[in-house]
């Protein structure tokens, strides 16, 4: 299998590696004409990030990607295009298996975010005929959650036959619940004291999180001054921006900006309860995926919890507005925030498991090929 990727933030050179003996990974920068192009896109878009939604129409200013594509599809049997963006550039034989491995329902996604301008309504429009395009014409579509594939197959006129249920999952080994001396320690590396109940919030920069973080401020932290917040991620400076404060706003929020994975698994360590009210969006939130494999209590809007199709008892669902009362019920048990970690570390464990997703999607994509080799025989000579 072999990777072909671009950049999409100027800085990086082009990368080539073998991530294991199977599989290469190409990531190929853009170019600085394709990021003034989608910046001044952008400004007529109301300033929001349409880097991905800009593709089809700009990845000829970068014509580097079109070049390794056409060079690594040459000779596969399959072709896996993850996002729809890139797929006018990748040439497809009569031959090759097409497999669109879809994250989100883009369109519903896009149209909403960027709806209010002019410029945002033609992108999202382009993005529904480019979707709709790959849908029809792609022999096999992986969807991470059933409301996916119901968005896809009705928009699209696709048949579900050929929707292929492939979950997002968490790495349960290397996210873990916390022991107690875990636990303290973590406390400690952030400087917080063990008493202190802490809540994290993760999210990147993306319209759905701004919206979450905008609300835990004023809604959530405003009210519980006695607890304090982790926002971790990107979001930081997608709510500066979008503000024009310094996310500094209450001084029991710590906005952490993007970390690294080991920063991540000290904040997990340290908490008490991971939240995620979310108001908008589309597929699943792996960062609920996250919080379950840390064995967290969970309290998540039901859009924060879509597309997992969870047992009422996983995790705490409630609406936005219940959230103050719901934090406070579980801070004063803690026999039901521990019980409420071992369920949701058990759903991770038996549902979210990259292995046991993995086997799935490796079963599709063997029949496949299996069912397109019975038909290259059928067919007359």
């Amino acid at each position: 299998m072999t990777y072909v990727g671009a950049y999409d933030w100027p800085g990086p050179t082009y990368r080539e590696q073998n991530l294991s003996p199977h599989f290469r990974e190409i990531v190929t920068p853009l170019t600085q004409v394709h990021f003034h192009l989608d910046a001044w896109i952008r400004w007529c878009a109301g300033g929001q990030t349409v880097i991905d939604t800009t593709i089809p129409y700009l990845l000829r200013c970068s014509p580097r990607f079109g070049s390794l594509a056409e060079a690594e599809a040459k000779d596969s049997r399959v072709i896996i295009i993850s996002h729809p963006w890139v797929y006018p550039y990748v040439p497809r034989r009569p031959d090759e298996l097409l497999f669109y491995d879809s994250h989100n329902c883009e369109y519903l996604v896009k149209k909403k975010i960027l709806g209010s301008t002019v410029a945002g309504q033609l992108l999202a429009a382009g993005v529904r005929r480019l979707e709709g395009k790959l849908c029809r014409e792609a022999d096999l579509i992986f969807a991470c959650s059933l409301g996916d594939s119901d968005q896809l197959s009705r928009l699209y006129g696709v048949s579900k036959e050929k929707i292929v249920l492939v979950p997002n999952g968490v790495d349960i080994e290397e996210i873990r619940p916390a022991h107690r001396q875990e636990k303290i320690q973590a406390k400690h590396d952030l400087g917080l004291p063990l008493e202190r109940p802490l809540l994290v919030f993760v999210g990147s920069g993306y319209q759905p999180n701004y919206e979450a973080a905008s609300f835990i401020v004023p809604q959530i932290a405003g009210k519980l001054p006695g607890c304090h917040f982790y926002i971790v991620g990107g979001v930081r400076d997608s709510f500066e921006a979008r503000t024009q404060e310094t996310a500094r706003a209450l001084p029991n929020i710590t906005w952490t900006g993007t970390v690294d994975n080991q920063r991540k698994l000290i904040i997990y360590k340290a908490c008490d309860i991971a939240i995620n009210p979310m108001f908008s969006g589309s597929g699943t939130n792996l960062k609920m995926l996250d919080y379950f494999a840390a064995g967290l209590p969970v309290i998540s809007t039901p859009a924060g919890a879509r597309g997992l199709e969870l047992a009422g008892n996983a995790c705490v669902i409630c609406a936005g507005e219940h959230f103050v009362k719901e934090i406070d019920c579980l801070l004063s048990d803690p026999v039901r925030r521990d019980e409420l970690g071992q369920r949701a570390r058990r759903v991770a464990t038996e549902h979210f498991a990259w292995p046991g997703i993995a086997k799935q999607a490796t079963e599709a994509i063997r029949n496949a090929l299996e069912k397109e080799k019975a038909n290259a025989f059928a067919r007359p000579a």
